[in-house]
């Protein structure tokens, strides 16, 4: 918070500090090996705080990547024809197989990626989360080409808006006129995030922006328009999410970050660097 007092922001970084240098102590970070800090490129602020020569932990660059908010529909927009192709829906209880194996493949190849035992503690850990949690994208066919858990974090932590600019202001009320809560300062920042967003093996990069647009027309009348700020994914850094025709009916923010890992200086030998070719999960920005 940049209107904290300094003496509260060092006792914060000396908490964080030691936090990290004994994770491997705490009982609640149990067989956590691997940590991840999520710094948006444009908070110079933090990334000045963290990035000191003289941490005693390091911060090393992972991935780059784009968040991007959705916070309002254009609803004069008719829909596109790229979409009579596919179409989203609850996953059943009685699909927790087929999810957890689709799961399962779609993480193969990632050095973070989620085994049936991280899947199971986080059914158990974050509030409401079960099988029906996931919506799956899918061709006529019946074939699932993606799947999602639109999860919203609001009783488990909470973000503040300090400071906006007056565009944004202004587009947050331009998209309420439908209904929902405006984005204030000073105020809580209610976001649905779209949580294990996974793709089928043959679904190229183009294709998956349209799950996602998909995933979007599903979720954003209920969610947004009824009690929430935004919808939010994170994208690599390399597509053009911004200029896509698949968001193209939506109102949508994308600002730019780096996912680092963090870890204590004397710990360098013990860990395995994620590089920055590796496709890390999005849970990490989490």
């Amino acid at each position: 918070s940049r209107d904290a007092d300094k003496e509260t922001k060092q006792q914060w970084r000396r908490f964080y500090v030691e936090t990290i240098e004994n994770s491997h102590k705490i009982d609640e970070f149990e067989n956590c090996e691997y940590m991840f800090l999520a710094i948006l490129d444009a908070n110079k602020v933090a990334l000045r705080a963290f990035l000191k020569e003289s941490s005693p932990l390091m911060f090393r660059p992972a991935q780059q990547y784009h968040s991007v908010q959705v916070i309002g529909k254009k609803w004069m927009l008719k829909s596109d024809r790229k979409l009579q192709g596919i179409k989203t829906r609850r996953v059943r209880g009685d699909e927790r197989s087929q999810l957890l194996k689709f799961l399962m493949e779609a993480n193969a190849r990632k050095p973070l990626g989620a085994s049936p035992s991280e899947v199971e503690r986080r059914q158990l850990q974050w509030a409401d989360f079960k099988t029906e949690s996931f919506i799956v994208c899918e061709n006529l066919q019946g074939e699932w080409l993606s799947v999602c858990a639109p999860t919203n974090f609001t009783e488990s932590r909470s973000l503040v808006v300090e400071r906006a600019t007056k565009a944004l202001l202004l587009l947050s009320k331009l998209a309420r006129l439908f209904g929902g809560p405006v984005l204030k300062e000073k105020q809580d920042l209610k976001t649905t995030y779209f949580t294990h967003m996974e793709f089928a093996p043959e679904v190229d990069a183009n294709d998956k922006l349209w799950c996602v647009r998909s995933f979007v027309d599903y979720v954003f009348k209920d969610v947004v328009t009824r009690d929430q700020n935004m919808l939010s994914f994170s994208w690599p850094a390399e597509a053009q999410v911004h200029s896509h025709p698949a968001l193209k009916p939506y109102l949508a923010q994308v600002t730019s970050g780096t996912y680092y890992q963090v870890y204590p200086k004397f710990r360098e030998s013990d860990l395995i660097k994620i590089n920055d070719s590796k496709n890390v999960a999005f849970e990490v920005g989490l």
